[in-house]
């Protein structure tokens, strides 16, 4: 059995997409996930970062031109919470929360910091709201975290915290 690598949860569907969302309001967790690899998708175009990872996706880093002007690349991870319920009954509501957290990567000895970080956390805006097939996420807030050396790389992640009200699935 060979495996398929999709990139985006977006490119894993033959629904039918209308202005980059899927219409299905039964597939909310799917949902959340296409909101924000859109956003991150406008993140990395406005940062000029052409090397992006989504979940679940192999990246070869031999693709990448290891100088220091080109080594980077940006890694998107949903990190959900458990779900609670927002209002009681079948006709209820749930809460979402969690973060969305982006890596940025980029070759070591080359400082700390990058611009590049503030642009893609530009598009994370609190208060911001996201959407795909008829989900709302609201972005709470968005924080640096503290780089590292990740292998042959320098690290610094950024994390976007976010909820979204849905209808109980009952």
């Amino acid at each position: 059995m060979s495996s398929v690598d999709y990139g985006s949860i977006t490119e894993s569907t033959d629904l039918t997409v209308v202005a980059g969302a899927q219409s299905d309001t039964s597939k909310i967790f799917r949902n959340i996930r296409i909101a924000f690899e859109s956003q991150f998708n406008t993140a990395c175009n406005t940062a000029s970062i052409t090397k992006r990872v989504f979940e679940n996706v192999n990246f070869d880093l031999t693709e990448l031109t290891k100088t220091a002007a080109t080594a980077e690349w940006a890694r998107a991870t949903l990190l959900p919470a458990d779900t609670q319920a927002a209002s009681l009954g079948t006709t209820g509501t749930d809460l979402h929360t969690g973060l969305f957290q982006i890596d940025y990567y980029c070759q070591v000895g080359v400082g700390g910091y990058s611009e590049k970080l503030d642009t893609l956390a530009n598009q994370f805006r609190r208060g911001t709201t996201i959407s795909a097939g008829g989900t709302e996420v609201v972005l709470r807030d968005v924080s640096l975290g503290v780089g590292r050396v990740e292998d042959a790389f320098y690290v610094r992640n950024i994390d976007v915290s976010y909820h979204s009200v849905t209808a109980a699935r009952s």
